[in-house]
């Protein structure tokens, strides 16, 4: 037996395909789905952008047109004519960097400063981070080194050797040779 009540103006709504007072028409899930994938790429970007210009990666006047400045180069001295006498110090730190496209220059390079009487467990060899260098160029970062950095010169037949901190590693005083096109074996 049930109760009936009586008829009020609730009775008299039209039905809708709506569900509840505050529901919109049902929306397909993918356009949420690309929403939320799009978004996803945008930070992604965001934030590889955002380390490669924190991490000094990437190089803005390389990618903006226009307004570029010019970039000086790290002061440096070069001397003509030689000062100190060329030296072989055996415990001098040596890095050889192939500036060039041969493969395995860098490793011959240490090969015959290690036959010329400096220590090989000294002396490191790596590619450069550039390839097609023309010159070949013999650096020091301490005035010390000027005799050792001569005396790399000469056994390899370089002529330049320049001071420069370009390539300094904290306080450990070290002899950079950057391999050029130009380099050719001293002849023996």
């Amino acid at each position: 037996m049930g109760k009936t009540f009586p008829r009020d103006r609730f009775d008299d709504v039209p039905r809708s395909s709506r569900v509840g007072a505050h529901r919109a028409p049902g929306r397909s899930g993918w356009v949420a789905f690309l929403w939320a994938a799009l978004a996803t790429i945008v930070l992604i970007a965001l934030g590889i952008f955002g380390l490669s210009i924190a991490t000094d990666r990437l190089d803005l006047d390389a990618v903006l047109p226009g307004g570029t400045e010019e970039v000086t180069p790290t002061p440096t001295k070069t001397t003509a004519e030689p000062t100190v006498k060329p030296t072989i110090d055996p415990e001098a730190l040596i890095q050889v960097l192939n500036g060039t496209t041969t493969a395995g220059l860098a490793g011959d390079v240490k090969e015959l400063l290690g036959s010329s009487g400096w220590k090989a467990s000294n002396i490191t060899a790596n590619n450069a981070s550039e390839t097609g260098l023309e010159k070949t160029v013999v650096y020091y970062d301490d005035e010390a080194l000027e005799g050792s950095a001569r005396g790399v010169a000469e056994a390899l037949g370089v002529e330049a050797v320049t001071y420069s901190t370009e390539f300094s590693v904290g306080d450990i005083p070290q002899i950079v040779v950057v391999i050029g096109a130009d380099y050719s074996p001293k002849p023996e």
